[in-house]
């Protein structure tokens, strides 16, 4: 100070970041650099607190000197901390293959522009799903980090908390400590920090153009609807709270579908097990278990070796097979559009049923043939040479070979017809009515109904007076009522288009 009361205004001051990290020296305006020296410039550096080593005592000598031989007086860097290496919490990397690609890249293999195919880009599979006991990935070990310290002389600590990747459900680690594998078949999924397998595949809206078509290992559950000419593969059940589109649904268990089937005659849908659904039109449906519609059937395929129940709808139009039954509360419709019913042994058996019928109807005549031959020379067999004998010995082989090939193929009949019907009786039960038009088939009898009958009514085989009639027998009065029938025409292989059970 000059005088008491005075302060004499500092010949430099210390600016220090704002996240302590560096500590300048501003010197202030006017002074000289004879004014500044290493005493002056500590002080200074105390009253900020900043902390004084080594490092910072050769920049206030360089600094010094510069001045003394005639160095520019500017803002210099005295002391700099060093920031924390902020800590990084362990990841899960997915194996290659399994990582979603961009939108727009398509897969290896696809279709490209230019090449000689569209480009469809349906076939993008966004969605990847995986196998039981399958390498999934690997978890990325965590780093803890590293604390830092500012410029006067405290520690900071670093930050995140380092923690390591978690298994979560369905999954398990590798004696590597590192390679992830599932334990179920299912999607992939990492969620805050953690890795597990979901073995139910939730697609929140529908299947389309965002999506692409889906290839699951485990459940599907669509929220949304699949739309047109789109495929759903899943090796077990897929529900569908929407609709079904004109797609290709396949599951490897059950199909569950909220709205309707809506084939437009281009959609297919094939399950192992069962089908349920709230109405069909134009629909292609082949299922190994009862297919269940609640509303109504129309102009649809539906092949089912289960039982076909429609019992609070109707049926109008189309082919169905139901192998274990139908039932339905109306069926066919008011302006008669012809309808086919079919239950019991399928086409495909009674198709075979008829070959092996007209094989052996060949063969029985090439038997009976050779008999006849050799018959005149068994009524004079001592007038016979050696050769004679020997050859008539040969037909009577071969006739009897040709017998043994029937029978060994009639057993076979059996046995195909007996596992291609149900053990118990089949029919198709109509609760409200029927109208004309409608044209049922049980095994390889059919009748095409001529007027309109209430219900609710069962149309069966019935013995009646010991000969097996196709009967329709009213549920409530019991009275049977026999219907004129004929022998279902097949097309045999090689003959013609196949399916043919109609009229």
């Amino acid at each position: 100070m000059s005088a008491e009361g005075t302060q004499v205004t500092p010949v430099v001051s210390i600016v220090i970041d704002s996240d302590h990290l560096r500590a300048w020296l501003e010197p202030a305006g006017g002074v000289k650099p004879s004014d500044l020296d290493a005493s002056v410039i500590r002080a200074e550096l105390e009253k900020a607190k900043v902390a004084i080593d080594d490092q910072v005592e050769a920049r206030i000598r360089t600094f010094v000197q510069e001045m003394v031989s005639g160095g520019v007086l500017e803002r210099v860097l005295l002391a700099q901390g060093t920031a924390p290496v902020a800590a990084e919490d362990g990841r899960f990397e997915l194996a290659e293959g399994l990582a979603r690609k961009p939108k727009d890249e398509p897969d290896k293999g696809e279709a490209q522009e230019g090449d000689s195919g569209p480009l469809d880009y349906r076939d993008r599979e966004t969605i990847r799903t995986v196998e039981a006991d399958t390498v999934i990935g690997k978890i990325i070990a965590p780093h803890p980090g590293k604390p830092g310290i500012d410029v006067h002389g405290n520690e900071l600590k670093p930050k995140g908390s380092g923690r390591g990747a978690l298994l979560g459900e369905n999954v398990r680690l590798d004696e590597d400590g590192e390679t992830v594998w599932s334990t179920v078949a299912g999607r992939v999924a990492y969620r805050n920090g953690k890795v597990q397998v979901d073995d139910v595949l939730e697609i929140t809206g529908d299947v389309d153009f965002a999506i692409g078509n889906v290839a699951a290992t485990s459940h599907v559950h669509i929220h949304g609807t699949v739309r047109d000419l789109f495929k759903v593969y899943g090796k077990k059940s897929v529900v569908v709270d929407g609709a079904v589109e004109a797609a290709d649904v396949r599951a490897e268990d059950c199909l569950a579908v909220g709205g309707g089937i809506l084939g437009r005659s281009k959609g297919k849908v094939r399950v192992a097990n069962e089908v349920s659904a709230k109405f069909c039109v134009e629909a292609d449906i082949r299922a190994g278990g009862d297919v269940r519609i609640d509303k109504e059937i129309i102009n649809s395929k539906v092949f089912t070796d289960g039982r076909l129940l429609v019992e609070r709808g109707s049926i109008i139009g189309g082919d169905l097979y139901g192998r274990r039954g139908i039932v339905v509360k109306t069926l066919g419709s008011e302006s008669a559009v012809p309808t086919v019913l079919r239950v019991g042994a399928s086409l495909e058996v009674l198709r075979k049923a008829r070959e092996i019928e007209g094989a052996n109807k060949k063969r029985l005549k090439a038997a009976e043939y050779i008999r006849q031959r050799v018959q005149p020379l068994l009524d004079n067999v001592k007038r016979l040479s050696a050769a004679q004998k020997e050859r008539a010995t040969e037909l009577l082989f071969q006739a009897e070979s040709i017998e043994t090939e029937i029978e060994e193929s009639r057993c076979e009949l059996e046995r195909m017809l007996g596992e291609g019907c149900p053990s118990e009786g089949v029919f198709v039960l109509i609760h409200a009515q029927v109208w004309q038009r409608v044209s049922v088939a049980i095994g390889d009898r059919v009748a095409t109904l001529k007027t309109e009958m209430k219900g609710p009514l069962r149309i069966e085989l019935r013995k009646i007076n010991n000969v097996t009639e196709f009967a329709a027998v009213d549920q409530l009065s019991g009275s049977v009522a026999k219907l004129p029938c004929r022998r279902l025409r097949i097309v045999l292989q090689g003959k013609g288009d196949g399916d043919n059970g109609g009229s």
